[in-house]
């Protein structure tokens, strides 16, 4: 095994803190509570002991011995892959909301243009996970059928 020194070796100690610090911030935006590393323990117990427990969780995992750290590292970037998409259209759904952006909602243009973004990241993370499931598919005819999947669907047949 091959390992990271010096400037590479920081990489994923930063990865590993911004999820497991991303999760401590949701969870405590999602019930109310106190939550910042400015905070003391005592102040932001909640956050704290999320973010412990996401640290400790995560080197359990890494710690399992035979657990193929490859395989596991690919399915999450591909889970990833999958939920950007729906996460995006979300978020456009959000910018056209009167209710909440007012008279700052997005033009035409741009919904189109975020729709055309939204539908390159949807054919993108299908082929992320179908390439994930089936490593030896041929990638060159997996693009050619979202490439007509997608003329399909913009032409109304689909």
């Amino acid at each position: 095994m091959r390992w990271a020194t010096g400037r590479r070796a920081r990489w994923p100690v930063l990865g590993a803190s911004a999820v497991t610090l991303a999760t401590s911030y949701a969870v405590g935006d999602y019930f109310g509570l106190r939550h910042s590393l400015h905070r003391r323990w005592r102040e932001a117990r909640t956050f704290h002991r999320t973010y412990a427990a996401c640290v400790l969780a995560a080197a359990a995992v890494v710690l399992i011995p035979q657990v193929p750290l490859g395989l596991l590292t690919t399915a999450v970037q591909a889970l990833a892959g999958v939920l950007l998409p729906s996460a995006t259209v979300f978020l456009l759904l959000l910018c056209n909301d009167r209710e909440v952006l007012g008279p700052l909602v997005n033009p035409r243009w741009l919904n189109v243009l975020a729709a055309t973004v939204i539908g390159a990241l949807l054919g993108l993370s299908a082929l992320l996970t179908a390439t994930t499931i089936v490593p030896r598919c041929y990638l060159l005819a997996a693009i050619i059928v979202l490439a007509v999947r997608a003329i399909q669907v913009a032409l109304g047949a689909g």
